[in-house]
């Protein structure tokens, strides 16, 4: 059934595949991963997020396997700055933060690291988004004193995306003020 399902996706287009799914995770997991492996247009980055961002999320709450399809086809689809408010809107930043700051698997913290980075690249709708299951901003104190705290034991590649994620923090308007001053006195207690 699963191959049934994957040949009508790719005679109608992946889209409209992702957005009829409503079958199992694992046929969820196996859509999820061709996206991520998928070298996709600006078109279809442009569609994809609107019919399965939803379902993508809801992979970064299953386990270990289905996080890693949908973190990947999520850092695909995150690549293409108009999906930042997609992506945002359908829940994907609470997710990431959980599994950024709570996993123990390197390859997921890069992946969720990464993808964040792409979202915070460009001032936007994810600066008044919930980045947390309590509905914390980005630029909330503790989320960029765990961003900190992250940098001294995650792998050299999540560190250029925390580095990265906190850049898309500091250069936002909504967080400068708060940004400074966390830094600092983060800086000055690390001393």
């Amino acid at each position: 059934m699963n191959h049934v399902i994957l040949i009508d996706c790719q005679m109608y287009g992946l889209q409209s595949g992702l957005l009829s799914i409503t079958g199992s995770d694992k046929v969820k997991i196996e859509m999820a991963f061709m996206v991520g492996r998928m070298s996709l247009t600006n078109s279809s980055k442009e569609q994809i997020p609107c019919q399965s961002g939803n379902v993508l999320v809801e992979l970064l709450r299953k386990k270990s396997w289905g996080k890693a399809a949908g973190l990947q086809a999520l850092y695909n689809l995150s690549g293409l700055d108009d999906n930042a408010t997609i992506l945002v809107d359908a829940g994907m930043l609470p997710a990431l933060t959980d599994i950024l700051f709570e996993s123990q698997d390197a390859e997921l913290n890069e992946l969720a690291a990464a993808t964040i980075a792409n979202i915070v690249s460009n001032p936007g709708h994810w600066e008044l988004a919930s980045a947390d299951k309590k509905g914390h901003s980005m630029q909330f104190e503790p989320i960029v004193s765990s961003l900190l705290c992250l940098l001294s034991v995650v792998s050299p590649p999540c560190q250029v995306s925390v580095l990265c994620i906190l850049c898309g923090i500091a250069s936002s308007p909504q967080a400068a003020g708060n940004f400074s001053s966390i830094t600092s006195s983060s800086t000055v207690s690390n001393a």
